[in-house]
């Protein structure tokens, strides 16, 4: 019995401290997971105003190019020595996507492309300026938000005269006669969906109202239309007034009627890549996402045997095989027709679609430097698979040759 009674004495220390033990095991996982759910909220950011029709992959790939763009010129975002030479992709998932409220929220592959996506708060995507943001369950570190304390001169400084101009710009109504355009002399075989196509080249429209005949229900060749953006209204006008279709020529002017109708010579100065649905046009009108293009602008002039392509084809293109062979055909007689041809070359994406460098954008090789001027000249601004403007620019032969399909 007192041995016992020692034993008894003995192991209550013991059970105390394995309680002690588990109590601060339990407590330190609750603290891990505390913080694993602190960390995901900081990656975590709420994307609003999506353009009508998007998608998941859609957002997501928007994103991952805009962050990667951005990110070649500023430097934001310093890679892990575990991960260099990679190309880990920016945003990690998309979720909650609500497309008739059109929000989803996205979330970052580390803290830091959180920030820089904050940074991105009215980028243009598709015509529509996106609202960027941290969630309403967003808690801050004790610091604050450390996206509205960090400084990126590259987006700050365009973010802060993009504020100025407006500022120092008049103030324009929304909607009124002004930004109204009438439009008359119609083809009478052209429908009411081959007309919005041909208005929609230079933005999405707010109103289209074709004056019908009430009897037989045929548009009498005039009507009225406006577009969301009335920054595109004077573009729309120099455009399409005078403009040829079939065999009548359109007439198009503001429907006030007040201002002086815009001659057909006018528009014949304007570059088919300065309207707004043209891909150099979407990419530069943008400072956010245009910093990697504006800085390679000037690379895309010097004339070369090479031309890059751009807005020719998406991933979803490339899959496939035997769409793929077929593209590549297309392209290669279309090309054909400048000059002799060596080399067409369309990157295709990894089997597991991760990125590859490249994807997206197609490269015509020539025997010399006039043919390659001439296909540049005569592919920009040219329509492809009839709902996408083409970018064409030179592209260096030397980077070319070492298999580099980027400027960056």
């Amino acid at each position: 019995p007192p041995a016992s009674g020692v034993g008894a004495a003995a192991s209550a220390p013991v059970a105390s401290a394995l309680q002690s033990a588990v109590a601060a095991a339990q407590s330190l996982g609750s603290t891990r997971g505390h913080d694993t759910e602190f960390d995901r909220k900081q990656k975590r950011l709420y994307v609003g105003n999506l353009p009508p029709g998007s998608t998941q992959p859609d957002v997501v790939g928007f994103f991952n190019g805009a962050l990667l763009a951005v990110n070649a010129q500023t430097g934001f975002v310093k890679e892990d020595e575990a991960t260099a030479g990679e190309q880990l992709l920016p945003v990690e998932r998309c979720e909650v996507f609500n497309e008739s409220s059109r929000f989803c929220f996205i979330e970052l592959r580390n803290e830091q492309y959180a920030i820089l996506c904050v940074k991105l708060d009215g980028i243009t995507y598709n015509g529509y300026s996106l609202r960027v943001g941290r969630p309403h369950d967003y808690v801050p570190p004790p610091g604050g938000d450390p996206a509205h304390q960090a400084y990126i001169p590259l987006l700050d400084d365009a973010k802060k005269v993009k504020r100025e101009e407006k500022r120092e710009k008049p103030s324009r109504p929304e909607t009124g006669p002004d930004s109204k355009i009438y439009i008359q002399n119609l083809p009478p075989e052209m429908g009411e969906e081959q007309v919005r196509d041909l208005l929609e080249q230079f933005g999405t429209l707010r109103v289209l109202n074709l004056i019908r005949n009430v009897q037989t229900g045929q548009h009498k060749g005039y009507g009225f239309f406006e577009y969301e953006d009335p920054e595109v209204t004077d573009q729309a006008i120099l455009a399409l007034n005078g403009f040829v279709c079939g065999a009548n020529m359109l007439s198009v002017q503001r429907a006030n009627f007040s201002g002086s109708v815009v001659t057909r010579e006018t528009n014949r100065t304007m570059a088919v890549t300065s309207l707004p649905n043209s891909m150099t046009q979407k990419l530069l009108s943008d400072p956010l996402v245009a910093v990697q293009v504006q800085a390679a602008r000037k690379i895309g002039e010097r004339p070369s045997k090479v031309v890059q392509l751009l807005n020719c084809v998406y991933q979803e293109d490339l899959i496939d095989p035997k769409e793929y062979e077929a593209i590549c055909d297309d392209i290669k007689q279309e090309a054909e027709k400048h000059g002799a041809l060596e080399e067409v070359l369309v990157p295709k994406p990894n089997e597991d679609l991760s990125y590859r460098e490249g994807v997206g954008k197609v490269f015509l090789r020539y025997s010399d430097v006039t043919a390659a001027r001439k296909a540049q000249l005569m592919l920009n601004g040219r329509r492809f698979d009839s709902n996408r403007v083409v970018c064409a620019a030179f592209f260096p032969e030397e980077k070319f040759a070492a298999g580099r399909y980027t400027l960056t």
